[in-house]
C-alpha cells in the first residue's frame, strides 16, 4: 500500500479492545504478553531479529512468518487512518507509518499507542505521512515520507538523520548486512545510505518511479524493480549494475528471492516471471487471467504465492505450474504472507481477510473489516495478524 491511495483524513485515535491485558505505559515498552526473548527470526546483518522486521517480512521478501494458529478472532483494531504497513518489533511492538507525519509504535497485544517517531516539522505537514519503515539491530527506525528519508532512534523518538533528494517520496526500505540501508523513490532511483549518517553511498537511476521493495542476496547484491519494466541486480557496496532484465509490461511488484537463487516477481500484464539470480536469465514464465498489482511470497517448499484480480495463485516454484487458485470476493489488494503452518494470508477489496489453505488452497476462515483493504498483512510470533483497512483502522486478528 502507497501514500498515493489513502486519502488525506484528519488523524485520531480510538481503541476498540477484545479481552485485552493491561498495558505498560513506559516508553516503547509492551504489555506482559510479549516479553523481551519473544521468539523471533535470526537476525540478517542489518535487520532486527524480530516476527515481521520490514516490508514482505524479511532480507529476500519471502513473506514468511513463525507465527501460526490465527483463527479469525478479533484481538483489537485501532482507528487513526494508517498509512502504511505494518512491521513488528524483536518485543512485540507493531510500527507503522501514519498520515500524521510519524510513525506509531504500538503494544502489539493492546493496541494502546505507545509513543510516535515523528520529525520537529511535524506540526506544519499536516496530511503528509509515511511509508511502511523497517527495523535494524540497533533499534533504529527507518522510515520514508513525502519529503525526506528518516532514521529515529527507537529508545529516544529522536531524528539521528534525515535524507532528501529531488521530488522523493521514498518507498519501503531494505538492510544490508553492513547496515546500509537500500530504498526507491518517486525520482526514478535507487538510494544506498549509510546508517550512520544517512549520506548518500550511491545511487542508481532507472527510468521510472521506484515502487518496490529491494530483496537482498546472501552475498550483498540489491535485486529491485522499476515501473520502466525492470529488474535490476545491483552491486550492494558500489551500485554498479550486475544484470538487468526486461518484462513486458510496468511492474509494481517488489522481487522475492528464493533459496535456491531463483528471483520471482511479476508486472501489470498479468505475466509472473522466474528469474536465474546470478544470470539474469528467464527460467519460466507464468500468466495470470488479471493484471498483477502485488508481490510474490514464497513457501518453504519454494511454492510461489501471488494475486491476480480476484484471484490467489499457488506456482511450482521450479516450472511454474499451477498448483491451485483460490477465487476471492473481489479483487485481491495485498500481498500474500505465509504462516508457519502454510496458511497464506491476504486482503481483499470485498473488505475481507482471508485465511487459505497453502497446499490445497481451500478457505480456511475470513475476517470483515468495514471498508476495502489493501494492506500487506504482518504476521506476530504468536501467530497474530496485523493489517490495515480501508476504513480507518488497524486491525490485530488471532
Amino acid at each position: 500500500m502507497h501514500l498515493s491511495t489513502i486519502s488525506r483524513k484528519r488523524i485520531f485515535y480510538t481503541v476498540v479492545p477484545c479481552c485485552i491485558s493491561a498495558l505498560s505505559c513506559a516508553w516503547g515498552m509492551p504489555s506482559a504478553k510479549y516479553p523481551l526473548q519473544q521468539q523471533a527470526k535470526a537476525s540478517e546483518g542489518g535487520l532486527a531479529a524480530s516476527p515481521w522486521p520490514k516490508s514482505r517480512g524479511d532480507a529476500r521478501n519471502t513473506g514468511q512468518g513463525i507465527g501460526e494458529g490465527a483463527v479469525g478472532k478479533l484481538q483489537w483494531k485501532i482507528l487513526c487512518h494508517l498509512g502504511s504497513n505494518p512491521i513488528i518489533g524483536a518485543n512485540g511492538v507493531v510500527y507503522v507509518g501514519s498520515e500524521s507525519y510519524a510513525v506509531l509504535a504500538l503494544d502489539g497485544a493492546t493496541g494502546v499507542i505507545l509513543s510516535r517517531f515523528s520529525p520537529p516539522q511535524a506540526a506544519t505537514r499536516a496530511g503528509d505521512g509515511f511509508n511502511t519503515p523497517a527495523l535494524s539491530t540497533d533499534g533504529t527506525i527507518y522510515a520514508g515520507s513525502t519529503d525526506a528519508f528518516y532514521a529515529f532512534d527507537g529508545q529516544t523518538g529522536a531524528v539521528k538523520w534525515r535524507f532528501a533528494a529531488n521530488y522523493a517520496v521514498f518507498r519501503g526500505p531494505a538492510i544490508g548486512k553492513d547496515g546500509t540501508v537500500y530504498v526507491g523513490a518517486d525520482d526514478f532511483e535507487v538510494y544506498a545510505l549509510d546508517k550512520k549518517t544517512g549520506h548518500k553511498r550511491w545511487g542508481f537511476r532507472t527510468q521510472d518511479h521506484v515502487w518496490a521493495t529491494p530483496a537482498l542476496g546472501p552475498d550483498g547484491t540489491v535485486y529491485v524493480t522499476s515501473k520502466d519494466s525492470g529488474l535490476y541486480a545491483l552491486n550492494g557496496q558500489t551500485g554498479k549494475k550486475r544484470w538487468e532484465f526486461d518484462a513486458a509490461d510496468v511492474v509494481y511488484s517488489s522481487p522475492a528471492l528464493g533459496s535456491d537463487g531463483t528471483l520471482y516477481f511479476a508486472c501489470k500484464d498479468g505475466h509472473v516471471y522466474a528469474i536465474d539470480s546470478r544470470t539474469g536469465k528467464r527460467k519460466w514464465t507464468f500468466k495470470a487471467s488479471s493484471e498483477i498489482l502485488n508481490s510474490p511470497a514464497i513457501g518453504l517448499d519454494q511454492t510461489v504465492y501471488i494475486a491476480g484480480g480476484n484471484e490467489m495463485y499457488a506456482l511450482t516454484g521450479k516450472t511454474g505450474k499451477q498448483k491451485w487458485t483460490f477465487q476471492a470476493g473481489s479483487s485481491i489488494g495485498s500481498s500474500p504472507c505465509i504462516g508457519a503452518d502454510g496458511t497464506i494470508y491476504f486482503d481483499c477489496y470485498d473488505y475481507n481477510l482471508y485465511a487459505v489453505d497453502g497446499k490445497r488452497g481451500v478457505l480456511r476462515w475470513k475476517f470483515k473489516t468495514e471498508g476495502p483493504i489493501s494492506s500487506d498483512p504482518a504476521i506476530g510470533a504468536d501467530g497474530t495478524i496485523y493489517f490495515t483497512s480501508g476504513d480507518g483502522y488497524l486491525y490485530a486478528v488471532q
